[in-house]
This record gives C-alpha cells, sequence and structure tokens, in this order.
C-alpha cells in the first residue's frame, strides 16, 4: 500500500480563519437584531392582552365606559406607545347580543439594527403604526 501524506498549501490557514471570522460575525449581527426585535415583540404581545382584558369588560357591559377607556389608555402608555387612538370602539351600551368592537391602534418605536458600507452597526429608531382590531357579542 503507498501512503498517501496530507499537506496543507500555503495561505490555506488564513483562508479558513477569514471565512470563520466572517461567519461568526454574521451570527452575532443575526442575534443582535433578534435580540431588539424581542422587545418590540413583548410590547404588541402585551398590549393584545391588555386589548383582551378590556374586550371582557366590553362584553359584560356592552361598552368601554370612559373610566374604561381612560385606563386602557394610561396602561397602553405604560407600555411605552404613544398615539394611542380608540376610534371604532363600541362607546356607547348596546344590547345583549349586539356587536361591540374594540380598535385600538398605537405607535411603537421600533430599534433596528442598520449597517453602512463600511460595517459600521447603528442602531436606529424607526416608528411602526399597530392596530389590534377585536369584536365580539355584548353579555350583558
Amino acid at each position: 500500500m503507498k501512503k498517501i501524506k496530507l499537506s496543507k498549501n500555503k495561505g490555506e490557514i488564513i483562508d479558513h480563519f477569514i471565512v470563520t471570522m466572517l461567519g461568526l460575525f454574521s451570527f452575532f449581527v443575526i442575534i443582535f437584531a433578534s435580540i431588539n426585535y424581542i422587545g418590540s415583540i413583548n410590547t404588541y404581545v402585551q398590549s393584545n392582552r391588555i386589548a383582551r382584558n378590556y374586550m371582557l369588560k366590553m362584553e359584560s357591559h356592552g361598552c368601554l365606559s370612559t373610566d374604561n377607556a381612560l385606563e386602557l389608555r394610561q396602561q397602553l402608555s405604560n407600555l411605552g406607545v404613544e398615539n394611542i387612538n380608540l376610534d371604532g370602539t363600541t362607546f356607547t351600551q348596546v344590547n345583549n347580543g349586539d356587536d361591540i368592537h374594540l380598535d385600538i391602534k398605537f405607535t411603537e418605536k421600533i430599534r433596528t439594527l442598520t449597517m453602512d458600507k463600511g460595517f459600521n452597526i447603528k442602531f436606529t429608531d424607526s416608528k411602526k403604526d399597530i392596530e389590534i382590531p377585536l369584536s365580539s357579542t355584548a353579555k350583558n
């Protein structure tokens, strides 16, 4: 049997190092970007929970009362959202079995990761309009 001697070509180690470092850099960029979006997703999930709680109150009362609307706005503003709008929401009392609507619109600040030509990574703030439309029937 003939033995085959394996050897490394000149410069091959540098090539592998560069490819490995680019892979690690890409991995960390993706991790940083996803960490920033977790905060936005958390805010959206919490605002949906708050909206669901007020929809249950609306089902039992037949509308969204003024006090509940103020509490809803306060809870959403505590999450850090802006421009809270409740247009399209049922504010007047409806009969049992009638449709009720809770339409919440707000602006959320989202941090995004951007990279310019020189591989400089920057976090920029942008604003996104969010809408949470819920509907049900009154059970008052």
